[in-house]
């Protein structure tokens, strides 16, 4: 691999921990033009150090139902769960929670298991897999009501 394809990996890295909008220009460059691995990975121990606690409690003050509001397009799905969620008219975490609660994810044409499985996992980041399963299996069909 490449030191600069190193190098943009790096920066993904940071960007997916949302560490990358704290650092300083002058951080930045220092990551863009590091003159060998040793030196960025230096940098991205300092960096994650450095900012850690900041992003934490920013996390932190975040509202608890942040994860509904958060558009399909921006999760990263399967392209065949995009699809047949943007077929069942559902564009956000929110609707697919609220659809979800109401028909059950078996009201949706083609997805099936995995699927499911796929949109959980992107919505709820910190529920294990078991507990992903659970779920899972609760939402298959909807409620009844007697």
């Amino acid at each position: 691999m490449l030191l600069s394809e190193y190098i943009t990996e790096q920066i993904n890295i940071l960007k997916q921990l949302y560490l990358w909008k704290y650092l300083s220009d002058d951080e930045k460059v220092a990551l863009r033009r590091a003159p060998n691995l040793a030196r960025v990975n230096i940098l991205m121990r300092t960096f994650r150090v450095k900012y850690y606690d900041l992003m934490l409690s920013e996390y932190e003050d975040t509202t608890e139902n942040d994860y509904l509001d958060v558009p399909l397009d921006q999760l990263e799905l399967k392209t065949k769960t995009f699809y047949s969620l943007m077929r069942t008219n559902i564009t956000t975490s929110g609707e697919f929670v609220e659809f979800v609660e109401e028909n059950g994810w078996g009201g949706i044409r083609r997805f099936g298991v995995s699927l499911c499985k796929d949109i959980y996992t992107q919505i709820y980041l910190d529920m294990d897999e078991q507990e992903i399963d659970e779920l899972v299996q609760q939402t298959k069909n909807p409620p009844k009501e007697y």
